[in-house]
């Protein structure tokens, strides 16, 4: 990267745009894209974790067939239970699946300055952690994800925090990315849904945005079920390469 290029990724997951995330995550960093910061919410803070710590190899079969080898999301396990909480199983996601893999001293050690997003509940007011804070990161990446109503929320350092989302936008993860001196910011826009904002790509001569945004995208909520999951990211791996602005920028960033 030539001296001088400040890149942040910035991706805020959500239902299957988690999946597309991760796809869209291996193909930059098969390119050699390493970013100077990532900010991340839901489940693009698990992806952006693991490829800060050198280990998006792990995206792939994560997504693509270990949420469903796991049952991740399960409607008939929510029904026996009668506990809505049951029917995704995040302890499970974050202690059988990534701790055993996630390789925490690289994560802490990464040159990318890694930001998570989260919401504390009793004063409903977002935060950030980051790879650098001395907290288990796990606690952290299950906090991120940690959807009101489907999962418990998490103690971290006697407060509790959930879902980031409730707090930030992928704009806002934009933002924050600019004021910490991004020059050159690669935007990850795939939450499911009809009534999410998409980010714009307005003009701005201190800071070079694409938003990568995948064209056939499965608008799911997070599920288990291999074939979607496999198909988001496709879609987002695909969004990544095939966007011919944003390879042009990488080639001229000497990427």
């Amino acid at each position: 990267m030539h001296e001088g290029i400040r890149l942040h990724l910035a991706g805020s997951g959500g239902g299957t745009g988690c999946a597309a995330g991760a796809g869209a995550i291996t193909r930059l960093y098969e390119q050699g894209v390493i970013p100077h910061a990532s900010h991340a919410l839901s489940g693009d803070a698990l992806n952006l974790g693991l490829a800060a710590a050198g280990q998006v190899e792990h995206l792939r079969p994560g997504w693509t067939s270990g949420l469903a080898r796991e049952k991740f999301t399960s409607l008939a396990r929510a029904l026996f239970s009668r506990d809505l909480r049951r029917y995704m199983d995040l302890k499970g996601l974050i202690y059988r699946m990534i701790k055993p893999v996630f390789d925490e001293d690289a994560y802490r050690r990464s040159p990318t300055l890694v930001s998570i997003g989260v919401t504390e509940k009793r004063k409903r007011a977002g935060r950030f952690f980051t790879n650098r804070d001395t907290v288990d990161p796990l606690k952290v990446f299950e906090a991120t994800e940690a959807i009101p109503g489907l999962a418990d929320p998490v103690d971290i350092e006697g407060e509790t925090y959930e879902d980031g989302m409730l707090s930030f936008t992928l704009g806002d993860l934009v933002k924050k990315a600019k004021a910490e001196g991004a020059n050159f910011v690669i935007a990850l826009d795939s939450q499911w849904g009809p009534k999410r904002k998409p980010v714009q790509a307005k003009a701005d001569p201190d800071c070079e945005l694409v938003v990568v945004r995948p064209s056939r995208m499965p608008l799911h909520p997070l599920t288990a079920d291999a074939r979607t999951n496999r198909e988001a990211f496709d879609a987002g791996y695909s969004a990544v390469k095939n966007n011919a602005h944003l390879q042009g920028l990488l080639k001229d960033a000497g990427i």
